[in-house]
C-alpha cells in the first residue's frame, strides 16, 4: 500500500472451515431449505463441519467460527506475526471487516499518477471474489486523505467507509464475455468506441440505489418472487422473499455473506476475477483504469440473465445448466465515467494456442 504496509487475501477457507454460506453448491445450486431460506432471516453457518481440515489432520483446527476467516488482511511489515492492530498506534496487524467477506483474491488501492493517496480524496480500495460469479467490490472510506497524514491517520480511515459491487449490465450473461449482437467486443488499443456501461451498487441495507433484477422475472421460474421495478437494494436485501430468498436482518450479517448478497438483488456474474490492479496514467487518450485479469467460469450461472435465481425452489435443480462457455479467460479495463457508473472493455481475449518451447 502507498502507506507501507501488504494486504493479503484469505481465499479459500470453505476447504478447511467448512462454508460460510453453505446453500450453494459447486455447480451455483440454490438449496431452498438451507440457511438462506425464502421467508426468513439469512443466517450464516457457524458450527464446526466434520468435512473440516488442515492440512493432512481431519481432525485438527475445526474452528467454530467460521465468520473469522476469509477477509483481506493488512500485515504491518516488519513486526512479529503475534502484534495486533492498535487504533491509537496505528501498528500492527488486522483483518479488513469493514470491507466484507468473500472468497478474496486480490486487492490493490486508487492513487494518482505518481501513485501516492491523493489529497481530498477518500482512500479507495478494490479487492475481487475469485469464484465462480464472483464479482469485484470497492470500499470508500468515510473520509477523505488529507496531505500530511501519518500511517496511524491512513489506517484509521479504513476502519468506517461504504462498499460498493461493479454490476457489469452489458456482459452476456452466457459466456461472462463482452458481446455485442453475438460477436465478442475486443479492442486491445482502446480506440473502439463500443464500450459496455456499468455502475457501483452501494451494499447496504439502507442503499437507495435501484436494485438490478427489480421487477424483473424468469418465465421458467414460477417459484421466484420479487418486488415492483424500482426496489431499492437496501430493501430488497431485507425483504424475506425477494429473489426467492431470505432477507437480511443487519449490516454485519450482509457483509459476512456478499456473495449470497450479490446473488439476491441480481447483480451479473462474472468468470473468476483473478486479479485487479490499477492502473493510475491508463494509455492512450484513456485516463487511469482498473485492470481485471478473468480466469473461466465452466458452470452454470445462479442467476439468469434478469438476474433472477436460476434454481426452482421447489425442486431445488437449476432451471437452465447451461455452462458458461469462457473456458480461456480475458483481461477486460474498467474506467469510472461518473458518480455510480463505469465503462468497460475487452483488453484480450484467452488463447489455447500452442506455446512455444523456450530454449
Amino acid at each position: 500500500t502507498p502507506w507501507g504496509t501488504i494486504f493479503t487475501a484469505e481465499e479459500n477457507v470453505q476447504y478447511f472451515y467448512g462454508d460460510l454460506e453453505d446453500w450453494w453448491s459447486s455447480r451455483q445450486v440454490f438449496n431452498p431449505a438451507g440457511g438462506a431460506k425464502a421467508g426468513g432471516i439469512i443466517r450464516a453457518s457457524i458450527a464446526a463441519s466434520p468435512a473440516s481440515e488442515f492440512g493432512m489432520d481431519p481432525n485438527r483446527n475445526q474452528h467454530k467460527d467460521r465468520d473469522a476467516y476469509g477477509y483481506l488482511v493488512e500485515i504491518d511489515v516488519g513486526l512479529d506475526g503475534r502484534v495486533a492492530y492498535a487504533t491509537k498506534t496505528g501498528r500492527g496487524h488486522r483483518k479488513l471487516g469493514a470491507m466484507g467477506r468473500v472468497r478474496w483474491e486480490n486487492m490493490c488501492v486508487r492513487t494518482g499518477a505518481d501513485g501516492k493517496l491523493v489529497a481530498g480524496e477518500p482512500v479507495v480500495l478494490y479487492g475481487a471474489n475469485d469464484r465462480r460469479g464472483g464479482r469485484i467490490y470497492k470500499f470508500v472510506s468515510s473520509k477523505p486523505y488529507a496531505a500530511g497524514m501519518d500511517r496511524a491517520s491512513i489506517r484509521r480511515l479504513l476502519d468506517e467507509g461504504a462498499v460498493f459491487v461493479a454490476h457489469f449490465a452489458d456482459l452476456d450473461n452466457a459466456s461472462g464475455y463482452f458481446r455485442r449482437d453475438g460477436k465478442d467486443m475486443l479492442d486491445p488499443d482502446g480506440t473502439a468506441p463500443v464500450r459496455g456501461r456499468g455502475r457501483w451498487i452501494r451494499m447496504s441495507l439502507d442503499s437507495t440505489d435501484v436494485a438490478p433484477n427489480a421487477g424483473r422475472s424468469n418465465a421458467n421460474n414460477e417459484t421466484v418472487t420479487l418486488v415492483p421495478a424500482g426496489t431499492t437494494v437496501g430493501a430488497a436485501l431485507r425483504d424475506t422473499q425477494h429473489n426467492g430468498m431470505g432477507g437480511f436482518a443487519s449490516q454485519s450479517d450482509l457483509l459476512k455473506m456478499l456473495w449470497t448478497a450479490a446473488n439476491k438483488i441480481g447483480v451479473r456474474e462474472l468468470n473468476r476475477p483473478e486479479d485487479v490492479e490499477w492502473n493510475p496514467k491508463g494509455y492512450g487518450d484513456h485516463g487511469p483504469m482498473l485492470v481485471i485479469a478473468f480466469t473461466k467460469h465452466g458452470r452454470p450461472n445462479a442467476l439468469d440473465a434478469n438476474g433472477v435465481l436460476n434454481t426452482n425452489t421447489r425442486t431445488g435443480k437449476l432451471v437452465d445448466r447451461t455452462v458458461r462457455d469462457d473456458p480461456l479467460g480475458s483481461i477486460f479495463a474498467l474506467q469510472e465515467t461518473g458518480p455510480g457508473a463505469f465503462s468497460f472493455w475487452a483488453l484480450h481475449r484467452g488463447s489455447n494456442a500452442d506455446v512455444p518451447a523456450v530454449n
